[in-house]
C-alpha cells in the first residue's frame, strides 16, 4: 500500500439514493456547490491527487468538479479506480455516456479486475481508502459503498469529511 501525500478519495451515494434529482433544482446546485467548495479547500490545502470510484452517482459529480478545478489549478490530477471492466454496461444510457466521457479526461486509470466477482466493490472501496490521506464521503452513511468506505477509513485512521446530501451539512469524522 502506497499513499502519496495529499491524496483525496471520494465515495458517494448513487443517484437513486439522493433525496432530489442530482441534475436539477436548487438542492442539486447547493450540493454541487458544497462539493466544489470542499474540493477547492482541499486543493488550497495541498491535495493535488484525487481518486474517484466512478460509480453512477455523486462520484460523477465529484469527477466533474475536479475537472472544473483543474482548469484553474493545472497541477491537480484525477484518477479513476474501477472495480471491474464494463461496470457501466447495464447503466442508463445517459449515465453511461457521462461516465465514459469523464473517464477520457482522467490522468490515470486503475482497473482492479476484469470481471465482476463477489467483493469486487469492497476491494475498490478499500483501494480508494488505502491510497488516500483523506476520504470525502458525500452520503448520509446509511448503507452500501459509502458506509463501507467510511468504516474502512475509520478503522485505518484516515481523515474523513462527510457532506450529507439530505441536510447539506459538512462534518469531520474521527
Amino acid at each position: 500500500m502506497t499513499v502519496v501525500q495529499r491524496t483525496c478519495a471520494l465515495t458517494g451515494d448513487p443517484f437513486f439514493l439522493l433525496p432530489f434529482d442530482p441534475d436539477r433544482g436548487e438542492r442539486a446546485r447547493t450540493l454541487r456547490d458544497a462539493i466544489f467548495h470542499e474540493t477547492e479547500k482541499m486543493v488550497l490545502l495541498g491535495y493535488h491527487r484525487f481518486l474517484c470510484g466512478f460509480t453512477p452517482g455523486v462520484d460523477l459529480i465529484f469527477a466533474e468538479t475536479v475537472l472544473e478545478l483543474r482548469r484553474k489549478h493545472r497541477d491537480i490530477t484525477l484518477e479513476s479506480v474501477l472495480a471491474y471492466e464494463n461496470e457501466a454496461a447495464s447503466w442508463e444510457e445517459n449515465t453511461r455516456e457521462r461516465y465514459y466521457r469523464l473517464l477520457g479526461y482522467c490522468d490515470r486509470e486503475h482497473l482492479l479486475q476484469t470481471r465482476f466477482t463477489t467483493g469486487c466493490l469492497a476491494r475498490r472501496n478499500r483501494y480508494l481508502v488505502e491510497h488516500a490521506n483523506l476520504l470525502l464521503a458525500v452520503s448520509d452513511g446509511l448503507l452500501g459503498n459509502p458506509l463501507q468506505a467510511i468504516h474502512c477509513a475509520a478503522v485505518l485512521g484516515k481523515s474523513i469529511l462527510r457532506i450529507s446530501p439530505s441536510t447539506l451539512l459538512t462534518q469531520k469524522i474521527g
